[in-house]
């Protein structure tokens, strides 16, 4: 049930939340408080209080109606792949080196070359 809010407009997770809460079981009565704190904002005399993460931060609505992605896996795995591939500490040069080398038309020529025997995009 939670997390089909992040698939609401941000300005209607409040209320649909609230909503939530009249079929939530009474024994996940903590987590429910959990993420009214911390995701939602508690509703207050004079408004809401700041939550930790507001829906704004992790309501992935526009990101789907745009087909854009919604997590930042992309952006994990090529880090995951600049770590391994390269030292510990690498210097500057080598760093540049190995983002060149990560890019994937750059891996694409140097199949090419290894392959065929030509750089075809000189």
């Amino acid at each position: 049930m939670l997390p089909a809010l992040a698939f609401l407009p941000t300005a209607d997770i409040p209320d649909a939340f609230e909503d939530l809460l009249q079929v939530f079981p009474t024994e996940a009565a903590s987590v429910a408080d959990y993420f009214e704190e911390v995701y939602i904002g508690r509703r207050r005399r004079n408004g809401m209080s700041t939550a930790m993460f507001p829906p704004a931060v992790w309501s992935v609505r526009d990101s789907t109606l745009t087909d854009l992605p919604r997590t930042n896996n992309p952006v994990e795995a090529w880090h995951r792949g600049l770590q391994v591939n390269s030292s510990h500490h690498p210097r500057p040069p080598q760093l540049l080196l190995q983002h060149t080398l990560l890019t994937p038309s750059v891996r694409l020529s140097l199949y090419l070359l290894v392959s065929w025997g030509y750089f075809p995009f000189c």
